[in-house]
Parts: structure tokens; sequence; C-alpha cells
């Protein structure tokens, strides 16, 4: 374990390009970390899953209307406070971002032609939004906790337009920033966070925090963690088999969350034309069960479950429904084979372990790289991807299965759901969306895992079992 008595050190398993950084455009778990781990949100979940302030000192509702009072006295290291402009500014560069992920746009903005959204407002410390409709004003403060609406300082993007780039990592809204002037367009192997000690959540937080580059197959030293490190974010993807060495070191402590990660079996289009959903399903539950029984002990599962959602969530399946759900998969699995070929599309990792068990005559196995969602080059019927579920109601979520038809959503019940006022309404619209995924063949879940954050005893952290992801400033130094 690493000897730093103030700084934490924490692996990563690529390199890190800092011009990829940017919640415009979030692709991989570490950008992910990254942006979270520099820039703030107005508002945050606490652990209890209850919408509370971050950036934001207070905010007040009336109808459409959502007003932001910005925390006063907030500054970067270099001494620009932040204002209302700063966030204005920030939410306008996501809603006008191309293939952005935030549905904000559609919630705030009226088009007409090409002029530009008047549903927000600042003035000094103030940030006003205006709902297109009241139904509208939940969703909305639900997206403002994500990572793709982290407010900027206008000091680290290129200007004050729509389509401004980020220039630097210097000036963040959060409590630590890298010090440099600007972007290099460089894979870097390692890339030091340092702490603005003038922050509001600085206190007992690490003086810097370094991320390092290192092959995957040397973190674990003998069932210990590598004394260079001290600290593992929780979306840094260890086996299960690895996680279960790490915590036999007596040195260390170990967070988990709920089983948010869920190992998929999905249905692309080409394979749901191609076959019924009773067929799908046949050949989905054919290979949970020899991934199940593989001697690889496959490496993601830790709880059999066959919901998306974890219990205990927002869109939990009535028991009805799960008796539904269970009957439709004896009735398949007790069937004849069906008298057709399918192909299955899997990443190398599980490819080169479990190719040979699945390859037979009714199924083509194939090695896929990306998934097969938009372009489906090897005419995949079926692959096998993770996908985190969550315990809260996510338009970001919801509108990621519908771009990419992993879920079974119809127009109208997007449109029902987002025209909702009553929670229970949605809530009921989304366990619709989530029975007929299911009873559909759209997707089939094999099992789900937790996401472990691993941290040396010298700090501790209170990261929520319910929400992937932690950012680094939630940790601190034991009194």
């Amino acid at each position: 374990m690493t000897n730093h008595k103030s700084t934490l050190s924490a692996p990563i398993f690529s390199r890190i390009n800092l011009s990829q950084i940017d919640s415009r455009n979030i692709v991989t778990t570490l950008q992910y970390q990254m942006v979270i781990n520099l820039n703030l949100n107005l508002l945050e979940y606490d652990n209890n899953t209850n919408i509370t302030t971050l950036l934001a000192d207070d905010f007040s509702v009336n109808d459409k209307q959502i007003i932001f009072n910005i925390r006063k006295g907030m500054y970067t290291v270099g001494g620009h406070e932040i204002k209302g402009r700063d966030a204005e500014v920030s939410l306008r560069r996501m809603i006008y971002a191309k293939g952005s992920h935030s549905k904000l746009k559609d919630l705030l903005c009226d088009y007409i032609k090409d002029e530009p959204c008047e549903a927000i407002h600042s003035k000094d410390y103030n940030l006003t939004l205006n709902a297109k409709s009241k139904s509208y004003v939940p969703i909305i403060l639900t997206l403002l906790t994500i990572a793709d609406n982290v407010i900027y300082p206008l000091t680290a993007l290129s200007s004050d337009s729509d389509d401004s780039t980020i220039i630097n990592f210097k000036e963040t809204t959060g409590p630590y920033y890298i010090d440099q002037d600007k972007i290099v367009e460089e894979d870097l192997s390692a890339i030091t966070l340092k702490l603005n000690e003038k922050h509001f959540l600085s206190q007992n937080m690490p003086s810097a925090v370094t991320y390092r580059k290192i092959d995957a197959e040397k973190l674990i030293i003998n069932d210990k963690l590598n004394t260079d490190f001290n600290y593992i974010h929780n979306v840094l993807e260890l086996y299960k088999t690895e996680i279960n060495s790490l915590e036999k070191d007596k040195s260390i402590l170990s967070y988990k969350t709920a089983p948010l990660r869920n190992t998929m079996i999905f249905s692309t289009e080409r394979g749901r034309k191609k076959l019924t959903s009773a067929e799908l399903i046949y050949f989905q539950l054919l290979i949970k069960k020899v991934l199940l029984q593989s001697t690889e002990n496959y490496p993601e599962i830790s709880f059999l479950q066959k919901e998306f959602y974890p219990k205990g969530s927002d869109s939990n399946l009535t028991q009805e429904q799960l008796n539904q759900l269970e009957e439709r998969y004896k009735i398949i699995q007790n069937s004849s084979t069906p008298n057709k070929k399918i192909t299955l599309g899997l990443y190398k990792s599980y490819y080169d372990k479990y190719a040979a068990s699945l390859n037979n005559s009714s199924m083509k196995v194939v090695q896929i790289s990306n998934p097969p969602v938009i372009n489906n080059s090897e005419n995949v019927d079926l692959f096998i991807d993770t996908i985190d579920s969550g315990f809260k109601e996510s338009l970001d979520s919801l509108e990621y299965a519908r771009t990419f038809k992993i879920f079974n959503i119809s127009d109208h019940e997007m449109n029902d759901y987002l025209n909702s006022e009553n929670k229970a309404e949605r809530l009921k619209i989304l366990q619709s969306i989530h029975f007929n995924t299911l009873m559909e063949g759209y997707c089939l879940n094999i099992g789900s895992s937790p996401y472990t954050t691993i941290l040396s005893k010298e700090w501790e952290a209170s990261p929520s079992t319910m929400f992937v992801g932690y950012p680094v400033w939630k940790i601190k130094k034991k009194n």
C-alpha cells in the first residue's frame, strides 16, 4: 500500500487524453470519472436518493419555473467567481451539442426556425429555467444531477457561445483542478488532480489525486493491492475474483453499491425481424444456461436477477408481472429448439473464453468490437453487453435505451411519460416498458453485480449503495 499520507493514487487501465474529457461526449467510464471529479452539478442525490443542492445554494419551483441561487464566494483556483452566467453557458452548450445525451433541449426549448432557446436566463448569482410543461419540472431536476450537465467556469471555455470548447482544466467548479494552462491532445499515462484549498468542499480532502496507468495483471500481487496505489474508483472494471482477492487485504476497506451492473443478452433489430419473441427468448435462455454452467465461472455475475432494475427501485415489476414473465420463460425453455440458426456477438474478452462452448449447429459466435445497435456489420442477432440500471426514474437512461432500441419503447409511451405530472403514473409507464421489453425478448438479464470502491484505511468514504460513480472529492482523511 502506498505510503502517501495526504494523497491518493489510483490505477487506470488505459491512457487518458484530456482533449476527450467533456460532458458533451461521455463515452468511457474513465471520461465519466474525470468529468464528475473536476466539475460540479447544480444538484445531486444524497445517500437516501433525495435531490439536494450542490453548486446551487438553494432552488425554488413556481409552476413551470425553476430558480437557482448559486453559492456565493465560489472561486476557481485562478480567482474567477462562479455565478449564474457560468451555469447558463454550461447548460446552453449542452443543449446545442450535436449528439448530446442530455434531453434538456426537449424539456425547455420551443424552436421557431433557428432562434435560440429563451428558456434559460441568468443574472448575478441567479439562474432561471422555464420548463415547457409543469410535468417536466421533476424530470429536469433529475437531469441536473447527471454528469452530462456539470457546470464549467466561463474561464475554462473558449467563449460564452453555445458551441464553446473546453480550453483548460485549471479552472473548475469542483474542488480539484489540473495544473496545466492549456489542454494538449496527447495520450497520457498519468494525470494528477490538485486540491483548490479555498473550495467549500476541500476540508480533510486529499491534497492531490494521481491516476496512473498500469497493466491489469500487475494491480494485485499475492492478494494485496500494488503498493503504488491506495484507491480504486468503483468504475474500474475488475473481475469478481479480483475484488474477492483484494478484500483479503486487511489494510483496505471496500464499499459496494447495490447490484447495478447488469450483464444482458440483447437482441438487435435484425434479430427481432428474423425471429419471433419466443425464439429470441429461447436462445437467450440457452446462452444464459451455458454461461452460468461454464467452468470459467462467468465473472460478471454476483446476483442472479430476472429484472433489469434492482429490487426496491422505482421501476420494479409487480408480482403479477414477474409471475407472468417467469411462466413465459418456463414454457419457452421447455419448448423444442427453433429450426433457425442465429449469430451471437461477443466482445473479445467474452469471445476468447466462451465462444467454444457456445458455438453449435444452431448458433454461430462472432467477435465484435462495438455494440451492433447502429452499425451491425457482422449481422448479429443477439449480443452480450453490460449496462447500468438504477433506483430512480431516469429520463437519461430511458432515452439511451430508446435511441439504441434496446428497450421496447413506443413514441406514445414516451410522450405519456414526459407529460405526466403524477409520479405514480410515470412509474406505471416505466413498469410497462420494463415488462414488455423482457416479455418480447429485447433483452434478458444473465445477472448483476455491484460496483466496488477500494480505499486505504487511512481514508474514509460514504458512497451511496444506490448510484454508480463516486467523485473523489467525497473521500476524506480519517480524523
